[in-house]
């Protein structure tokens, strides 16, 4: 990492860029597939203006359209660029004339070629945001949404048609489809604020973005998708003000291979650097590091849904299998997470319900027989609850059915809102839809993970945090 060469963007430097009220597409068109028309069909539930720029038309998929910035009626605060790469120039000029508040530029072939004509063509992109005042994001850009205003200034397709869900999340990525791929998750009920892709990042990068969304009222927790960064002091600044704020970073860095870092440049144009200074810096500002692409949502979701622990670092298991049970507890042991004896309470309420075939412990085994109703499972779950020794609650389903998880469901997520304290359910199971998942998923105080693994990987990680 190079020390800071400037100070990060502020969210008063970047707002008209990412929560535009007035949009200008310039190469807008008809063309299906088009990244013109994909961008126009994305804004379908933008609620500012958007105005098409294109010569032929007066319309384009129900849009006003104009000939060229200059005809527009008043000054964008974002335009998005869906040109090629000889016309990104003079378009930053126009832009810049009509006082337009930023710029994001989706045409490759600048410094991730590596070849010295295109990284000079970079440059003077660079050359031209200092000197015009406009902030560019780009090139080599995928783009950003904005799911407040349901601004989608992007061209990745069928955006328009996702299952659009605000929520506290936010998303840095430098690869636009890599941090697509995290957004998705928006089709299984996970929300988000932000998604903003940094693609060369010839300007505006991952540590501005992250400094914008410290600021966000909406952002809870900030997840980045990191190749390596060209100014590692502007990183160290932005880690740290989301940390200041309250705000988890949790922060996935590819590229730490000799392989993957060339691959890295060739993406991006970014040299990805040593993996012991990334991780001792992560480390040294706060921020959450996570080994693979599958821990990221789930890191981030957990972070963004609970407050500090107010009992210590005490985990209860409440299982119905005794494998369950012991699969969770080596995994507590294995990520330091303490599971503290079962109160005197406790332990009586769970002895009038649980058969002695049972384990009245931590980690419990209430075995089947504490689901044949959802009364009797609700019983043993506020008996956990109830339970002052406990930071946080993790729960195992080990198989799906309507009648087990589908039935259990509502019963976690009507207990979720009844406590400060995280609820967490590992879905053990293959059906990785089965009944009750969707309930899981989309709660916006309880947590659900895929292994238990990750699930006390992140439990240590937020006892650490706070």
């Amino acid at each position: 990492m190079t020390p800071s060469k400037r100070s990060l963007y502020s969210a008063n430097d970047l707002t008209r860029l990412i929560n535009p009220n007035v949009v200008a597409v310039v190469g807008a068109s008809e063309t299906r597939g088009s990244f013109g028309e994909r961008t126009l069909s994305n804004m379908a539930a933008f609620t500012g203006k958007v105005f098409a720029i294109n010569p032929k038309y007066q319309n384009l998929l129900g849009r006003p359209c104009v000939p060229s910035l200059a005809d527009l009626p008043e000054s964008p605060d974002c335009v998005v660029l869906c040109v090629a790469r000889p016309m990104v120039e003079g378009m930053i000029e126009a832009a810049a004339a009509v006082k337009a508040g930023g710029i994001i530029v989706y045409a490759s072939g600048f410094a991730e070629t590596a070849k010295p004509d295109s990284i000079e063509a970079q440059q003077r992109v660079v050359e031209l945001a200092r000197r015009t005042g406009v902030r560019v994001v780009g090139p080599n850009c995928v783009g950003l949404a904005n799911t407040r205003s349901g601004a989608g200034l992007n061209f990745m397709p069928d955006y328009a048609g996702m299952g659009h869900r605000r929520g506290p999340i936010g998303i840095v990525s430098q690869s636009g489809a890599l941090g697509y791929t995290v957004l998705q998750g928006m089709e299984r009920g996970i929300g988000f604020s932000h998604y903003l892709a940094a693609g060369n990042s010839c300007d505006v990068d991952v540590s501005d973005f992250i400094s914008y969304l410290a600021e966000d009222d909406d952002t809870r927790a900030i997840v980045c998708l990191l190749e390596g960064v060209k100014d590692g002091g502007r990183f160290l600044s932005a880690a740290r003000k989301a940390r200041d704020s309250g705000k988890a970073l949790i922060v996935y860095k590819t590229g730490n291979s000799e392989t993957s870092g060339k691959a890295a440049m060739s993406h991006t144009g970014t040299m990805v650097g040593s993996v012991v200074a990334y991780q001792t810096a992560f480390e040294e500002a706060g921020a959450i590091a996570v080994d693979d692409l599958e821990t990221v949502l789930e890191t981030a979701s957990f972070f963004a849904k609970t407050k500090a622990p107010t009992n210590g670092r005490g985990v209860g298991i409440l299982s119905t299998s005794g494998g369950a049970a012991v699969i969770c507890a080596d995994k507590a042991e294995a990520h330091g997470v303490p599971l503290p004896a079962l109160g005197a309470n406790t332990a009586t309420a769970l002895h009038t319900v649980v058969p002695d075939f049972g384990s009245v412990a931590n980690p419990s085994d209430l075995t089947a027989e504490v689901l044949k109703t959802s009364e009797t499972f609700g019983f043993c779950l506020d008996a956990f609850l109830n339970d002052a020794g406990f930071s946080a609650l993790v729960m195992p389903m080990i198989f799906a059915h309507a009648s087990s998880s589908g039935a259990r469901a509502p019963t976690i997520v009507d207990a979720s809102a009844r406590t400060d304290r995280p609820l967490a359910v590992v879905w053990m199971n293959e059906w990785y839809q089965g009944p009750g998942s969707d309930f899981l998923v989309a709660d916006p105080r309880g947590c659900m993970f895929r292994t238990a693994d990750r699930c006390f990987a992140t439990c240590g990680a937020w006892c650490d945090w706070h």
